[in-house]
């Protein structure tokens, strides 16, 4: 793998060799590895990278030595291999950039990509936590219905609204449909809104949240009012935060047990079924409609 600066090259070499004393393994076992490491692909990228949308475990796409895993699985979380000790790298990246070499990671600022394999430019998503996989597609508005309500298009009272409002109702927090559908809430209470209305008004606060998303994915998201959800709210969310990152693709990593699993999709639809999606909030929330997609 290639290092914007020869410093952050010594920085790895230097990790990677206190990862590897420190392991309770033969000496000859670390001998071995080391050789191989320099010398052979020990990811099968193609595997890897498939855009599939399925998942796969880790046997799937690497073929190293029982030690080649278990320094890759180390890797995948070190501290030393994440953030600011690797150009600003994720959990992953640095680790799978390093078993195959024309796997390159965007340690540059200036990259548009967390890790690219030929043409393909892809956005890594992983915990630094094991047992967890995935990450936040970030928003463009974390409070698209404050800003909406500020604004003077609105027919929302803004000193009315309660202090959080999620897309769908939870438990202590009302839905998007329960404020829309009551007229307490308007600036003029002796006006309400038709449900056609109301769905203009939803994805008018979906294009506020995710402003890089085509109005065609928009509009096909909020035919789910009055009764929208995280998980239909998704394609809005991916096709936002894909346009403003500019990458090709999503690889999501979750480490568990002895194993890492992984899923590589361009397409949504492919992977939808595959993780579970977190609370969207309309306004209130600091996580706001930054969607959290994590692999089940």
């Amino acid at each position: 793998m290639a290092f914007k600066k020869d410093s952050d090259g010594a920085k790895f070499v230097e990790r990677l060799g206190e990862i590897i004393v420190g392991l309770e393994v033969p000496i000859e076992d670390k001998i071995q590895f080391l050789r191989e490491f320099g010398r052979t692909n020990m990811i099968k990228p193609d595997a890897l990278f498939d855009g599939s949308g399925t998942p796969k475990s880790m046997n799937d796409w690497f073929e190293g030595s029982d030690m080649a895993k278990t320094v890759f699985k180390l890797m995948v979380n070190d501290h030393g291999l994440i953030g600011k000790a690797a150009g600003e790298a994720g959990p992953g990246e640095v680790a799978i950039a390093c078993f195959h070499r024309d796997v390159v990671v965007g340690t540059d600022p200036k990259a548009g990509y967390d890790l690219k394999y030929g043409s393909d430019e892809i956005e890594v998503k992983a915990k630094a936590t094991a047992g967890s996989g995935g990450g936040r597609w970030t928003a463009v508005n974390d409070d698209p219905l404050l800003t909406y309500a500020q604004s003077g298009e609105s027919v929302l009272d803004p000193k009315k609204l309660p202090k959080s409002v999620a897309v769908s109702r939870g438990r202590s927090v009302p839905g998007i449909a329960d404020i829309l559908n009551d007229p307490q809430y308007l600036r003029d209470p002796n006006a309400p809104l038709s449900e056609d209305a109301q769905r203009k008004i939803f994805a008018r606060l979906l294009k506020i949240a995710y402003a890089n998303a085509d109005d065609a994915v928009i509009n096909d998201v909020a035919k789910n009012y009055p009764t929208p959800n995280a998980r239909n709210v998704a394609p809005a969310a991916f096709e936002s935060y894909k346009a403003k990152q500019q990458f090709t693709s999503m690889l999501l990593i979750k480490l568990g047990g002895d194993t890492v699993t992984s899923i590589h999709f361009t397409d949504l639809n492919a992977a939808i079924d595959q993780f579970t999606v977190g609370t969207l909030y309309l306004m209130g929330q600091q996580r706001g409609m930054s969607l959290q997609a994590t692999l089940k």
